[in-house]
Protein backbone atom coordinates (compact mmCIF):
# COMPACT_ATOMS: atom_id res chain seq x y z
CA UNK A 1 0.00 0.00 0.00
CA UNK A 2 1.52 3.31 -1.10
CA UNK A 3 -0.89 5.65 0.66
CA UNK A 4 -4.10 5.71 2.68
CA UNK A 5 -6.98 8.09 1.97
CA UNK A 6 -9.07 8.67 5.09
CA UNK A 7 -12.73 9.54 4.48
CA UNK A 8 -13.59 9.66 8.19
CA UNK A 9 -12.67 7.95 11.43
CA UNK A 10 -15.68 5.78 12.22
CA UNK A 11 -14.37 2.36 13.19
CA UNK A 12 -16.19 0.51 10.39
CA UNK A 13 -14.06 2.51 7.91
CA UNK A 14 -10.76 2.90 9.73
CA UNK A 15 -9.28 0.61 12.35
CA UNK A 16 -6.96 3.23 13.82
CA UNK A 17 -4.39 0.66 14.96
CA UNK A 18 -4.08 -0.82 11.46
CA UNK A 19 -3.00 2.58 10.14
CA UNK A 20 0.29 2.37 12.06
CA UNK A 21 3.41 0.73 10.62
CA UNK A 22 6.24 -0.65 12.73
CA UNK A 23 9.30 0.62 10.88
CA UNK A 24 8.06 3.48 8.70
CA UNK A 25 5.53 6.26 8.60
CA UNK A 26 2.23 5.70 6.83
CA UNK A 27 1.54 8.06 3.89
CA UNK A 28 -1.79 9.57 4.80
CA UNK A 29 -4.15 11.83 2.82
CA UNK A 30 -7.11 13.59 4.42
CA UNK A 31 -8.27 17.06 5.44
CA UNK A 32 -6.75 18.83 8.48
CA UNK A 33 -10.04 18.50 10.39
CA UNK A 34 -10.21 14.74 9.89
CA UNK A 35 -6.50 14.29 10.64
CA UNK A 36 -7.02 16.19 13.90
CA UNK A 37 -9.97 13.93 14.82
CA UNK A 38 -7.87 10.87 13.94
CA UNK A 39 -4.96 12.11 16.07
CA UNK A 40 -7.24 12.68 19.07
CA UNK A 41 -8.63 9.17 18.69
CA UNK A 42 -5.15 7.63 18.43
CA UNK A 43 -3.70 9.50 21.42
CA UNK A 44 -6.68 8.30 23.47
CA UNK A 45 -6.16 4.67 22.39
CA UNK A 46 -2.38 4.78 22.97
CA UNK A 47 -2.49 7.15 25.96
CA UNK A 48 0.25 9.28 24.40
CA UNK A 49 0.86 12.93 23.50
CA UNK A 50 -0.59 14.67 20.43
CA UNK A 51 2.91 14.92 18.93
CA UNK A 52 3.58 11.23 19.50
CA UNK A 53 0.27 10.31 17.82
CA UNK A 54 1.09 12.42 14.73
CA UNK A 55 4.62 10.96 14.54
CA UNK A 56 3.29 7.67 13.13
CA UNK A 57 2.27 9.34 9.87
CA UNK A 58 3.63 11.28 6.96
CA UNK A 59 0.61 13.52 6.69
CA UNK A 60 -0.34 15.06 3.33
CA UNK A 61 -3.11 17.64 3.87
CA UNK A 62 -5.84 17.84 1.25
CA UNK A 63 -8.63 20.36 1.00
CA UNK A 64 -12.23 20.40 -0.13
CA UNK A 65 -12.75 22.02 -3.56
CA UNK A 66 -9.01 21.99 -4.24
CA UNK A 67 -8.31 19.07 -6.61
CA UNK A 68 -4.90 17.45 -6.31
CA UNK A 69 -2.79 15.02 -8.34
CA UNK A 70 -1.60 11.68 -6.95
CA UNK A 71 -0.35 8.61 -8.87
CA UNK A 72 -1.08 10.46 -12.16
CA UNK A 73 -4.74 10.75 -11.15
CA UNK A 74 -6.89 13.71 -10.18
CA UNK A 75 -8.61 13.63 -6.79
CA UNK A 76 -11.39 16.00 -5.81
CA UNK A 77 -12.83 15.67 -2.31
CA UNK A 78 -15.97 17.14 -0.81
CA UNK A 79 -17.54 17.05 2.64
CA UNK A 80 -20.46 14.63 2.63
CA UNK A 81 -23.27 15.06 5.17
CA UNK A 82 -22.65 12.66 8.03
CA UNK A 83 -22.63 12.60 11.84
CA UNK A 84 -18.91 13.54 11.94
CA UNK A 85 -16.63 15.21 9.36
CA UNK A 86 -16.54 12.82 6.38
CA UNK A 87 -15.35 13.00 2.79
CA UNK A 88 -16.66 11.87 -0.56
CA UNK A 89 -14.42 11.63 -3.61
CA UNK A 90 -14.42 12.17 -7.36
CA UNK A 91 -11.48 10.41 -9.02
CA UNK A 92 -10.26 10.78 -12.61
CA UNK A 93 -7.69 8.25 -13.83
CA UNK A 94 -6.15 8.77 -17.29
CA UNK A 95 -6.18 5.89 -19.76
CA UNK A 96 -5.11 5.40 -23.36
CA UNK A 97 -8.23 6.95 -24.87
CA UNK A 98 -9.65 9.29 -22.25
CA UNK A 99 -10.28 9.13 -18.54
CA UNK A 100 -11.95 6.72 -16.15
CA UNK A 101 -14.19 8.62 -13.73
CA UNK A 102 -15.19 7.23 -10.34
CA UNK A 103 -17.52 8.73 -7.74
CA UNK A 104 -17.54 7.67 -4.08
CA UNK A 105 -20.27 9.27 -1.97
CA UNK A 106 -18.64 8.57 1.36
CA UNK A 107 -21.06 8.12 4.22
CA UNK A 108 -23.87 10.53 3.42
CA UNK A 109 -27.39 11.21 4.65
CA UNK A 110 -30.41 10.37 2.52
CA UNK A 111 -32.06 13.12 0.46
CA UNK A 112 -35.11 12.83 2.74
CA UNK A 113 -33.10 13.62 5.87
CA UNK A 114 -31.13 16.34 4.10
CA UNK A 115 -34.40 17.96 2.95
CA UNK A 116 -35.60 18.02 6.56
CA UNK A 117 -32.35 19.77 7.58
CA UNK A 118 -32.81 22.27 4.72
CA UNK A 119 -36.35 23.01 5.93
CA UNK A 120 -34.99 23.53 9.45
CA UNK A 121 -32.44 26.03 8.00
CA UNK A 122 -29.42 24.03 9.18
CA UNK A 123 -27.46 24.68 5.96
CA UNK A 124 -26.33 27.87 4.26
CA UNK A 125 -27.36 28.46 0.64
CA UNK A 126 -23.80 27.64 -0.50
CA UNK A 127 -23.82 24.36 1.40
CA UNK A 128 -27.16 23.39 -0.14
CA UNK A 129 -25.68 23.98 -3.63
CA UNK A 130 -22.64 21.83 -2.72
CA UNK A 131 -24.86 19.00 -1.48
CA UNK A 132 -27.03 19.12 -4.62
CA UNK A 133 -23.91 18.88 -6.80
CA UNK A 134 -22.54 15.68 -5.20
CA UNK A 135 -24.05 13.28 -7.75
CA UNK A 136 -26.77 14.79 -9.96
CA UNK A 137 -29.07 12.30 -11.72
CA UNK A 138 -27.41 13.11 -15.07
CA UNK A 139 -23.81 12.76 -13.79
CA UNK A 140 -21.69 10.39 -15.87
CA UNK A 141 -19.15 8.20 -14.12
CA UNK A 142 -17.68 4.84 -15.08
CA UNK A 143 -18.74 3.77 -11.61
CA UNK A 144 -20.49 5.47 -8.70
CA UNK A 145 -20.12 3.86 -5.27
CA UNK A 146 -22.82 5.16 -2.93
CA UNK A 147 -23.78 4.77 0.72
CA UNK A 148 -26.97 2.73 0.97
CA UNK A 149 -27.01 2.01 4.70
CA UNK A 150 -30.29 3.88 5.31
CA UNK A 151 -31.36 4.90 8.80
CA UNK A 152 -30.63 8.31 10.32
CA UNK A 153 -27.02 8.82 9.16
CA UNK A 154 -26.77 6.90 5.88
CA UNK A 155 -28.07 7.11 2.32
CA UNK A 156 -31.22 5.71 0.77
CA UNK A 157 -30.67 3.56 -2.37
CA UNK A 158 -33.72 5.11 -4.04
CA UNK A 159 -31.93 8.47 -4.05
CA UNK A 160 -29.81 7.13 -6.93
CA UNK A 161 -32.36 5.15 -8.96
CA UNK A 162 -32.64 7.87 -11.65
CA UNK A 163 -28.91 7.76 -12.42
CA UNK A 164 -28.40 5.93 -15.74
CA UNK A 165 -24.76 5.03 -15.02
CA UNK A 166 -23.24 2.06 -13.23
CA UNK A 167 -24.14 2.58 -9.56
CA UNK A 168 -22.82 0.29 -6.83
CA UNK A 169 -24.57 0.29 -3.45
CA UNK A 170 -22.27 -0.15 -0.48
CA UNK A 171 -22.36 0.03 3.30
CA UNK A 172 -25.45 -2.14 3.59
CA UNK A 173 -26.24 -5.78 4.17
CA UNK A 174 -29.86 -5.39 3.10
CA UNK A 175 -31.33 -6.39 -0.24
CA UNK A 176 -32.52 -3.54 -2.45
CA UNK A 177 -35.92 -3.83 -4.12
CA UNK A 178 -36.68 -2.55 -7.63
CA UNK A 179 -33.03 -1.73 -8.29
CA UNK A 180 -32.38 -0.54 -11.89
CA UNK A 181 -30.66 -3.08 -14.19
CA UNK A 182 -27.40 -1.11 -14.38
CA UNK A 183 -27.17 -0.84 -10.58
CA UNK A 184 -25.52 -3.41 -8.31
CA UNK A 185 -25.33 -4.31 -4.64
CA UNK A 186 -21.69 -4.64 -3.57
CA UNK A 187 -20.94 -7.87 -1.77
CA UNK A 188 -17.89 -9.12 0.06
CA UNK A 189 -15.27 -10.45 -2.37
CA UNK A 190 -16.97 -8.93 -5.42
CA UNK A 191 -14.61 -7.61 -8.11
CA UNK A 192 -15.55 -4.55 -10.16
CA UNK A 193 -13.49 -3.67 -13.25
CA UNK A 194 -13.48 0.10 -13.55
CA UNK A 195 -10.32 1.08 -15.43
Amino acid sequence: IDAIFISHIHEDHLDIMQSIRQNSKTELYTTPEIFHCMTLKLLTVLNCSYDKATSYYHYNPIYVNRPFELFNSKFEVFYSVHSIPALGLRLSVPKKNGVSKIFISGDNLSKRVIQKLVEDKVFTENRIKEIESFLPDNAKFDAAFVDAGSGMIHGDPQDYFKNKGAVYYMHTGKGIENMPDNHHLLKSGMKVDIH
